[in-house]
């Protein structure tokens, strides 16, 4: 049986819906982040709501086989790869963790492990990102947040989404456990947010090569509609194309 949990209400500010074109914002000092290593630009915005401390996980482990095997994560616009804006879109979690191989250039104030066994799939990348995030925590003598922010690596333009996301868990109820995306009737299960610790129950066993879907839908999310420009992902040239995500900063990991 899945138990619903109660979390300490620890909360942090939600940024205005960040500008096209705006890769950071400035967020407040915070002991559980890692010490800012200079190459993440600081914006001033203005403060909208109050939402609940949250943690991120972006996956980043795929093959990426319609590239022809090309690292999705290193796609570039010339300025900013893919694995840069899934992190800025999640820059106001205490801690963010990519899951993906050894060799990916994560940057410093980010956490980084590997599902296993590798290219296992993304519910096992999320289930190994859980995990580190958990250990990571506990090394600190900390609990966890309520919240656990999951993205994809291959949305160049989610963050208007995540900010909707976040929205819906101010004065969430106590038996909403979690929030995903839904654009034009397609669900999105690596655009959500879960409270944590059912997360972590539900991807504790058996993720290996399993749909994240058949995962996430035992916490009943609650769906929340978004803009299909949003969600946009680069699975393939023709869509690396659309977005202005064509150029590989690196060929291999």
């Amino acid at each position: 049986m899945l138990h619903v949990f109660r979390q300490d209400a620890h909360h942090a500010t939600l940024a205005a819906i960040i500008p096209e074109g705006l890769t950071s914002v400035h967020t407040p000092h915070d002991p559980l982040r890692a010490p800012d290593n200079g190459t993440r630009t600081q914006h001033s915005v203005t403060r909208a709501a109050q939402i609940p401390t949250f943690c991120a996980i972006i996956v980043a482990g795929g093959k990426s086989s319609r590239l022809n095997h090309t690292p999705k994560a290193g796609l570039s616009n010339g300025s900013h790869t893919l694995l840069e804006r899934a992190l800025d879109a999640a820059g106001q979690a205490q801690l963010r963790v990519v899951v993906g191989p050894e060799t990916l250039p994560v940057p410093s104030d980010a956490l980084h492990t590997r599902e296993d066994p590798p290219y296992s799939g993304p519910a096992a990348a999320l289930h190994a990102g859980l995990e580190k995030l958990a250990a990571a925590y506990a090394a600190r003598e900390k609990a966890p947040p309520a919240w656990c922010l999951i993205l994809g690596v291959d949305t160049p333009q989610i963050a208007p989404a995540v900010k909707k996301l976040l929205a819906h868990t101010v004065d969430a109820p106590t038996e909403a456990l979690g929030y995903w995306g839904v654009a034009e009737g397609v669900f999105q299960p690596l655009v959500g947010i879960y409270r944590f610790a059912p997360l972590r129950e539900v991807f504790a066993e058996g993720s290996t090569n399993a749909s994240v879907r058949s995962f996430v839908k035992r916490l009943a999310p609650v769906a929340v509609e978004l803009d299909p420009a949003h969600t946009a992902d680069v699975d393939t040239w023709e869509q690396a194309h659309e977005l202005g995500y064509s150029t590989p900063r690196w060929l291999d990991y």
